[in-house]
């Protein structure tokens, strides 16, 4: 039988990360087999693009950041690696997937946030993804409360030139889904 994928998303510091932990805690505490893993990253090449990325946000200042075409083929980049390597061969095993953070990112932070057309973001993703998209897709919409203050943690993965419009990135997040089809499969929303 075929596993399922289940991806997180919503804004920095909403807890995706700790609740994707948390499920993939409780999914196996129940027997299933689970792989857990984030964006960018989960790959040698995933992890690597994911410096370049940390670092030019560190070193980001208005007049030095990655253009945002290129930072939406860097995280394509590497999503594609990810689901060739590692989700699309774990569910064929059927195992349950989880990831933090997936293909709605990208339309948040290079599409809502730095304006990039969103029909050419979708179509890089269904290539990155080879057609790939969550079975469910958990949505954080606040702040975990158990959640570190951004501040007080490493640069973000988003910090580039889509993340400096905050107004922007929370868009999509907090748009009603009915009818919008940024998020695939099922969408559940989560209140921390």
């Amino acid at each position: 039988m075929p596993g399922r994928f289940i991806t997180f998303e919503g804004p920095e510091g909403a807890g995706k990360t700790l609740m994707a932990g948390r499920l993939a805690e409780a999914l196996r505490a129940r027997g299933h087999e689970v792989r857990l893993t984030r964006e960018p990253g989960g790959t040698a090449l995933g992890e690597q693009i994911r410096s370049v990325v940390l670092a030019a946000a560190q070193a980001a200042s208005d007049d030095a950041t990655i253009d945002a075409r290129a930072d939406a083929l860097l995280f394509n980049a590497a999503r594609a690696q990810l689901c060739a390597e590692v989700i699309q061969p774990a569910i064929a095993a059927g195992e349950i997937v989880i990831c933090a953070r997936f293909a709605d990112s990208t339309l948040a932070y290079q599409g809502y946030g730095a304006g990039l057309p969103i029909d050419e973001l979708r179509s890089i993703a269904d290539m990155a993804t080879a057609g790939l998209s969550a079975d469910l897709t958990i949505l954080a919409r606040e702040v975990a409360s158990s959640v570190r203050p951004i501040e007080s943690r490493s640069p973000n993965t988003r910090t580039s030139c889509a993340s400096r419009n905050a107004g922007a990135l929370r868009h999509p997040f907090d748009t009603d889904h009915t009818d919008c089809s940024i998020c695939m499969g099922e969408l559940y929303y989560v209140s921390c």
